[in-house]
């Protein structure tokens, strides 16, 4: 639903005045991110050294790499429009992602003291054999590779829109960028390298949302409740948008449904496979806890930041609406619309 609302008829949000210098800065930022990349390369063959640092993470530098880990440009995208299109649900759908490190913190003291990282070695306790770990690798693969080329098409559509090219052509070039610097990062740093990147994107990811948040107040008069009120009256259903059930499935199961959409964030996000990385990457078992402590407060901190920018959203969904409906419309039928229509 994200990358097709991202990617149909997108506007032009920068501008022909804006747009050279805006382009200029995003590959300045691509060079610097390479060179980033290669000056934290690391020489050694060692696979605990690539996958787990050595062991030798610091509590809460790790903590904040594995909170940059959980923001994603998928939730920083879709949990605002979630809460902008189904109120309560949305919450709701982002406070699960929150609850998620929450259980994973219960686990981390057993993970961390088997001294293993991946999936497959952890079934490996329990039932020996190859056929266990080539299990483990299937789930990991099945698990990470949609993940990832969501986030890098999400991630290419955005940084498409942003540079204000929105044209398929641009969004693909876009998306392929983002998978080389993904790559790069996974193949030529090492995890303490990557850390270095998911730290730095914490600060970003929560200063941008107060940011957004504070300028949606500013609209409102800084009244939370009137930016509530607002975002109710253009909702799709103001009577439902504070109660849940909005987020309706086609499977009509009801509470079921409900019930089964919250496990599933919670404890499939829970046994994520960078996860395990992040808590075998800890120098100990308390530091394992204390990094995921850490990780907890940030999530929860953006989790509590993103209802600002979704009721924002939901304020000026009728407009959404209405521009989807003209991008959707026949060619020929635009033309006759903007001959027939004055300008505003």
């Amino acid at each position: 639903m994200t990358t097709n609302l991202l990617s149909v008829g997108s506007p032009d949000l920068i501008g022909t005045a804006a747009r050279g210098a805006v382009i200029c800065a995003f590959l300045v930022f691509v060079g610097l991110c390479l060179l980033w990349v290669f000056t934290l390369a690391t020489q050694e063959d060692d696979p605990e050294r690539l996958y787990v640092a050595g062991r030798s993470l610091p509590p809460v530098f790790n903590g904040v790499a594995m909170a940059g880990e959980q923001i994603t440009v998928v939730l920083l995208v879709s949990l605002p429009g979630a809460i902008a299109l189904f109120g309560y649900d949305g919450v709701s759908t982002a406070v699960d992602s929150a609850l998620a490190l929450g259980v994973f913190l219960l686990l981390a003291s057993r993970i961390r003291a088997t001294r293993r990282y991946t999936l497959g070695e952890l079934f490996s306790l329990r039932a020996e054999g190859p056929g266990t770990r080539i299990a483990g690798a299937v789930v990991t693969l099945c698990i990470a590779v949609p993940l990832l080329i969501v986030q890098m098409r999400a991630g290419g559509i955005t940084a498409a829109l942003l540079i204000g090219m929105p044209t398929e052509r641009a969004q693909l070039v876009c998306t392929v960028l983002m998978g080389f610097l993904i790559t790069c990062f996974a193949g030529v740093a090492d995890l303490r390298g990557t850390s270095f990147v998911q730290a730095v994107k914490v600060p970003v990811a929560l200063a941008t949302l107060a940011v957004v948040s504070l300028l949606a107040l500013r609209l409102f008069d800084w009244s939370p409740g009137s930016l509530l009120s607002a975002a109710m009256d253009k909702s799709v259903s103001p009577d439902e948008y504070l109660s849940p059930g909005l987020w309706t499935h086609s499977a009509g199961f009801g509470t079921l449904g409900t019930l089964s959409d919250h496990i599933v964030v919670i404890l499939g996000t829970a046994m994520m496979p960078h996860l395990l990385l992040r808590v075998s990457a800890s120098r100990d078992v308390p530091a394992a806890r204390r990094s995921l402590s850490v990780a907890v407060g940030l999530t929860g901190r953006t989790v509590h930041r993103a209802p600002g920018p979704g009721e924002a959203g939901a304020r000026c969904r009728s407009r959404l609406r209405s521009w989807l409906v003209t991008v959707r419309r026949p060619p020929q039928e635009q033309r006759g619309n903007a001959m027939t229509t004055e300008p505003t």
